[in-house]
């Protein structure tokens, strides 16, 4: 069972307290999770940040080939179908899995720094509307929070379950709490600033260092229902932007073969991606809490 290597770099107090992880790149064209967790690990090396309790443990890059070479994945999206493997299959994120898998199941709360194609309002993924993640997602300054990726999946045809554990819901598992935190557009800068951001405030949440924290914001949320999966060669109707309204019958996508992408009911498109795999998904159809 080979094993990639990752860097990591970890944190520990004499004092009990949450462990926390905080990952970077898990896909390799989103680059201001390194830079902002390299950052906060050069404040710690130095004294200019000290641990107060409990252990944080940081992996700025957890794909390197598809870092170094700036794009999203090698050969599997390493978001996807997160498990231990016997066989990687010369796989290359199957063999990462096998070495971030440990990492995942030990810690108490994971936060995965991500940006994304279309940009806008940093936002929070979260497994559950319950325990501490929507409270967590408020205080790193999360504009909207989103919920329902499993199910999401599950409702859409030909779309396997498994397609849907990425390292949120692998840490749920093993008991953990995940945010996988949205941070804006690959190139903004202001990704950069929101990931140091709500790094530093996090760790001011959970008591792990000083710090302040924007925790008790009223933030919207909403609820995935559908995936748009892209099942051939084929492009989004139009430039689609993050949380744009959609209406039952909307075009979402045509394809080569003729055959278009319709939306199924009134909502609002989640993560729009023009630049995708076939096989995996152009975006989510959203509903808003209390609509």
């Amino acid at each position: 069972m080979p094993h990639a290597q990752l860097e990591s770099f970890e944190f520990v107090s004499d004092v009990d307290g949450p462990h926390l992880l905080v990952l970077g790149a898990i896909h390799g064209d989103e680059h201001c999770g390194p830079q902002a967790i390299t950052q906060i690990i050069k404040e710690f090396e130095s004294g200019q940040r000290t641990i107060k309790k409990g252990k944080v443990t940081f992996i700025p890059v957890c794909n390197p080939r598809a870092y170094a070479q700036g794009v999203r994945f090698i050969d599997h999206n390493l978001n996807r179908n997160i498990k231990r493997r016997e066989d990687t299959r010369g796989i290359y994120e199957y063999e990462l899995m096998n070495a971030l898998c440990p990492y995942l199941e030990s810690a108490d709360i994971m936060l995965d720094i991500h940006s994304y194609q279309v940009g806008g309002k940093p936002f929070a993924f979260v497994n559950s509307l319950e325990g501490q993640e929507v409270e967590i997602s408020r205080a790193i300054g999360a504009e909207y929070i989103v919920t329902g990726n499993v199910e999401a999946y599950r409702n859409t045809r030909s779309v396997e379950d498994k397609m849907s554990v990425g390292t949120q819901e692998y840490v749920l598992t093993f008991g953990g709490e995940g945010i996988i935190f949205e941070c804006g557009q690959h190139e903004d800068p202001k990704s950069l600033i929101n990931a140091k951001q709500a790094i530093e405030k996090i760790l001011a949440f959970l008591g792990l260092c000083e710090g302040v924290h924007d925790s008790g914001r009223n933030v919207p949320v909403i609820t995935l229902k559908k995936t748009f999966m892209k099942k051939g060669e084929g492009h989004l109707s139009k430039d689609w932007s993050n949380f744009d309204r959609l209406k039952q019958g909307d075009v979402i996508a045509q394809f080569d073969d003729g055959s278009e992408l319709i939306c199924p009911e009134d909502g609002v498109f989640v993560l729009p991606k023009a630049n995708v795999t076939v096989g995996y998904e152009f975006g989510y159809l959203g509903q808003a809490v209390g609509e």
